[in-house]
């Protein structure tokens, strides 16, 4: 397995063309051997169950479609946002 050196504070991740051809890559094996992916999927399923299979398949795919960042907001002292809308009456 290749080694990357960290640069920029990327964690030691390849550069972004590296990272892409390994996508289309990983795409193209997906396409070309979606029938075997799901015999093999199958036989997770029927050996170790519905959660196991699909545990394997979504792990296959956050190689290919990345999770998206997942931004959390809180309200003060770490409780919830609270909104609070007013309508004025007075006319101007």
């Amino acid at each position: 397995m290749a080694k990357f050196k960290v640069a920029h504070g990327k964690g030691g991740r390849p550069p972004k063309t590296e990272l892409q051809a390994v996508r289309t890559n990983l795409a193209d094996f997906i396409g070309n051997n979606a029938h075997k992916l799901e015999l093999w999927l199958d036989e997770i399923y029927e050996r170790d169950g519905p959660k196991v299979a699909m545990a394997s398949f979504t792990n296959l795919l956050e190689f290919y479609v990345p999770k998206l960042a997942r931004q959390e907001h809180t309200g003060a002292d770490e409780g919830p946002v609270e909104l609070s809308i007013k309508w004025s009456t007075d006319a101007k």
